[in-house]
């Protein structure tokens, strides 16, 4: 009995090491594979769809989003001062804004969002959001108002009464604005960031924001912290994957981010992403050499759930990646384009 068992368990561990790409057999490293328990609740990867883009309609030269909504794809192109849409075939469905200064204009684009079924374009430099309904035409352009401190906006979110989130680089991290763009409040002040709280003004911290109903995510793109924040600014919680409460199930992944010295090193994450079920996502872009790609998982709350082996993307890098209802959009530095499901 117990023979046969072996035997069956064996025969488990082989079929689940299996998935099919493009009809390509792929087997995953399971050593360094999943850590949560429960497996009907971790993502498997099975097929990868490449899509074909023309490029003449779409002349991409540096992205600095991308986000998949149902059937299309928005990607906001901070050189070409552009935001392209296409469908999930990658078929130009059509281009929102144009480079300039006036009117349904992108002045280098930095980061964008959706919500209340309009399209929200930051404008870094100029401190201006350009507006646009779903379907490309223009709304409206708001202004923040200058808080006289130094400020670089790097990333935006809405809320449901359209008030605008914008995460700074420099001396506030996260400010409030009404729907206008008057400043309202600090949400996050830089002495609130465990990971820069002693260190110089004039570093900045670019980050990545998710807003999940009325709890903010936000993530230090340079040290991989998420700071988990109500819209009143009370801070709920503070994670990454090299906090101690992790470190019984995060071990081997802090210890690949640590130099000869044993300090951690400064990371290079990408843009924080979230599914329909609240978990978070972020793709560390500067693993150690030789090391495989992973999606790592958390809890809304923070807890450490898994990390999701990337060996399809080894030969490449991948930049961006958006999340909707399952499916997986990558996009890499090869200007190439993959759904995994």
């Amino acid at each position: 009995m117990k023979i046969a068992q072996t035997i069956l368990l064996v025969l488990v561990l082989i079929i689940s090491t299996v998935s099919s790409v493009d009809g390509v057999t792929v087997r995953l490293d399971q050593k360094k594979g999943t850590l949560q328990s429960e497996a009907d609740k971790k993502v498997h990867f099975k097929n990868y769809s490449r899509l074909e883009i023309d490029f003449t309609l779409v002349p991409l030269k540096y992205v600095m989003k991308i986000l998949m909504i149902e059937n299309k794809i928005f990607i906001l192109d901070n050189k070409r001062s552009e935001l392209y849409v296409i469908d999930r075939t990658g078929k130009h469905l059509y281009t929102v804004g144009r480079p300039g200064q006036g009117p349904g204009d992108i002045e280098y684009g930095w980061d964008f969002t959706i919500s209340n079924n309009k399209i929200y374009v930051l404008n870094s430099m100029p401190k201006r959001i350009s507006v646009f309904s779903i379907d490309g035409t223009p709304v409206d352009t708001i202004r923040l108002e200058d808080r006289g401190k130094m400020t670089s906006p790097t990333s935006i979110a809405v809320d449901k009464n359209q008030n605008i989130i914008i995460g700074s680089a420099f001396d506030d991290i996260i400010n409030l604005y009404d729907p206008k763009g008057k400043a309202l409040k600090t949400l996050l002040p830089r002495s609130g960031m465990i990971s820069y709280k002693d260190a110089p003004s004039n570093i900045g911290i670019p980050s990545s924001m998710q807003l999940q109903g009325n709890v903010l995510y936000h993530l230090d793109i340079f040290k991989g912290v998420i700071t988990s924040l109500d819209l009143s600014g009370k801070q709920i919680a503070v994670f990454n994957a090299y906090n101690p409460a992790h470190a019984e199930n995060c071990q081997g992944f802090i210890d690949d981010c640590k130099n000869d010295t044993g300090k951690v090193v400064v990371t290079y994450w990408s843009h924080l992403c979230t599914d329909e079920s609240g978990r978070l996502y972020a793709y560390l872009k500067s693993p150690k050499e030789g090391e495989s790609k992973k999606l790592i998982v958390y809890s809304k709350d923070g807890e450490f759930l898994y990390s999701i082996p990337l060996d399809f993307f080894q030969p490449m890098m991948i930049r961006h990646f958006s999340i909707y209802k399952g499916s997986f959009l990558f996009f890499t530095k090869e200007l190439d384009f993959y759904i995994a499901n």
